[in-house]
């Protein structure tokens, strides 16, 4: 059964290249480290973090190798959370992130 969770990882666009990720998510930092790896936090609708990692690692350009992301957190949420009203300013909500986690599923499209 699909949960809802809110997940902290980190991703090097100098290393994997872009992602497309159909669910809200913010770049909330960067790291000193060269290469700069990316500090991301995103709402996903999954059954658990296998799959989690699995939307993480086939939404960028390149397919990471084992440990390329490294999910730092992961919070399993109430059923009832909605994101759009628990955030604060710092992960303000966006328009285009309505329709993906309207759905109450998540799939990799538009």
């Amino acid at each position: 059964m699909k949960k809802k969770w809110w997940v902290r990882w980190y991703g090097c666009f100098a290393v994997l290249g872009e992602f497309t990720l159909y669910t809200p998510w913010w770049q909330s930092g960067s790291t000193m480290q060269e290469p700069e790896r990316q500090i991301f936090v995103g709402a996903f609708w999954a059954d658990d973090w296998d799959e989690i990692e699995e939307i993480l690692y086939s939404c960028y350009d390149k397919r990471p190798d084992s440990g390329e992301i490294e999910i730092s957190s992961i919070e399993e949420c109430p059923d009832d959370w909605n994101p759009r009203e628990d955030l604060s300013d710092r992960f303000p909500w966006a328009d285009w992130m309505t329709p993906y986690w309207e759905r109450g599923e998540y799939r990799q499209e538009e």
